[in-house]
């Protein structure tokens, strides 16, 4: 599910949400307005973590949508920190708010696109990230995408800068109701890394799969070549008891 479990932390958390429906807008389906607060706390009660974010949404009657977000985060840092090639961020207590816009065109439509932008402090220095995403579908049997992601870090000297960039095209193709293929194709700067996952999908019964999955890594910098791959067959089955 993509959550990370604290042990012997303890989180308190809190939201808040408006909703507007206009009643003479012409564009305009609902507004949807919220505030959020987490926090984390230490095993001896002490402070380890806070995260606040007040957030406007607005939803089209096109099923498009335009989101404003404020976001503060207060990180009691434990271990020396480093992003750059400068030296590590020391380990301290850093607050720092951000703001970011998301747009997000009808996905109805054959071609949709979503645009996101942050912009803020960063720990000790600034963050600007740029991430725009193209997808373009093929009734019923296909679906392309592309997404850029970009990110301008700069810190105090003698912390550094860094320049990241994460490119990740996508192919989706249905076969029929039981067999799809999806490749995804990653680039990151960061890890210097360019990856290859390739996913062939068997729907045998309902809720059971055969999957036969091939991974491949290559490092860009210097002499392109492989790090590792592997071809993977995994299987499973749904039982009802």
């Amino acid at each position: 599910t993509g959550e990370v479990i604290r042990i012997g932390f303890t989180q308190i958390s809190s939201n808040l949400d408006y909703y507007i429906f206009p009643k003479a807008s012409e564009h305009v389906n609902f507004h949807w307005s919220g505030l959020e607060n987490y926090v984390w706390f230490n095993s001896d009660g002490s402070l380890n973590e806070w995260y606040t974010r007040l957030r406007h949404f607005i939803f089209f009657k096109n099923r498009s949508a335009l989101r404003f977000r404020l976001n503060n985060n207060y990180v009691d840092l434990r271990f020396p920190f480093q992003l750059t090639d400068g030296q590590p961020l020391p380990a301290k207590a850093y607050n720092f708010s951000e703001f970011n816009i998301q747009y997000n065109s009808d996905n109805r439509k054959v071609f949709n696109f979503e645009l996101f932008a942050v912009y803020g402090a960063f720990y000790n220095g600034t963050k600007l990230t740029l991430i725009p995403t193209l997808n373009y579908r093929i009734q019923p049997w296909a679906n392309f995408a592309v997404g850029l992601e970009w990110n301008d870090v700069r810190f105090p000297e003698p912390y550094g800068a860094a320049s990241l960039w994460l490119i990740n095209p996508r192919i989706e193709i249905n076969f029929s109701r039981n067999l799809f293929w999806t490749t995804f194709l990653q680039y990151n700067t960061q890890a210097d890394n360019f990856n290859i996952n390739s996913r062939l999908q068997w729907r045998f019964a309902p809720m059971s799969d055969v999957f036969l999955i091939y991974n491949d890594n290559y490092q860009v910098e210097g002499l392109f070549g492989p790090k590792n791959r592997a071809v993977v067959l995994k299987i499973s089955y749904w039982l009802s008891v």
